[in-house]
């Protein structure tokens, strides 16, 4: 029973990883906010994993996932937003805040339908992406100028809701280091508030972005040569 209910216990920490910011992004602690969603991002990215390796995949798991994924990145980080920044622009600002949310679950229903038909791309951002992104964002409210703010923002709401393609990391093979990388990653999360607390979203999100930019790369090469390999294969057969 307990192994069967791991990877909803997952999920179920990275939703209340996803109020914690709410109520922190209240009181004004928007770098613990944005903390907290980042944690949030390495719980959603391995729930789903840890449920096929136990073979307790499911639909609850699945509509359960979505469901957190909508607290943690979509009303969470729109939150945060508006009380770092947006609130100064009024009904613009409101505005805004409303329209985040409501791409990303639009981007969530659009993948629970059709999701599964490419088992190597899905089309717009995820959520968890784009919610990643605009905490980091309003963690920094104060370098970057509002209108590049809303217009970021606005952007982050559409890709989204387009038809773009990003690699699906859930479908495709992650390299075995990733898994060892993660713990030590989160370690050092640890650390790295301890000894540089004004710095700390800073280094976590530039060692995230390059880190997520290096497994991009290690799935599209992975992808390519998969590719080479059924070509080969396809070739192989005519030739008999």
């Amino acid at each position: 029973m307990l192994r069967k209910n791991i990877p909803n216990m997952m999920t179920l920490t990275h939703l209340c990883f996803g109020m914690s910011a709410i109520i922190f992004s209240f009181n004004g602690e928007f770098s613990k906010a944005t903390f907290f969603v980042i944690l949030g991002m390495i719980l959603d990215g391995f729930d789903g994993r840890v449920a096929r390796a136990l073979g307790v995949n499911g639909e609850f798991g699945k509509e359960l996932d979505s469901l957190a994924d909508v607290v943690t990145f979509g009303v969470a980080p729109s939150l945060l937003m508006y009380n770092a920044s947006f609130i100064q622009l009024g009904t613009l600002g409101i505005i805004l805040t409303l329209l985040f949310p409501a791409c990303g679950v639009l981007r969530l229903a659009k993948f629970n339908v059709h999701g599964h038909k490419n088992t190597n791309y899905f089309s717009g951002l995820p959520i968890t992406a784009a919610g990643g992104i605009l905490a980091v964002l309003a963690t920094y409210h104060e370098m970057i100028p509002s209108f590049a703010l809303v217009i970021l923002s606005l952007l982050l709401s559409f890709v989204m809701v387009s038809n773009y393609k990003y690699p699906n990391f859930k479908k495709t093979s992650i390299p075995k280091h990733a898994y060892i990388v993660t713990p030590i990653l989160g370690i050092g999360m640890y650390f790295f508030r301890k000894v540089y607390p004004e710095h700390f979203i800073f280094i976590i999100s530039t060692l995230l972005t390059l880190y997520i930019i290096f497994l991009v790369y290690q799935i599209k090469l992975q992808m390519k040569h998969k590719k080479e390999e059924e070509k080969k294969e396809k070739d192989d057969n005519i030739l008999e």
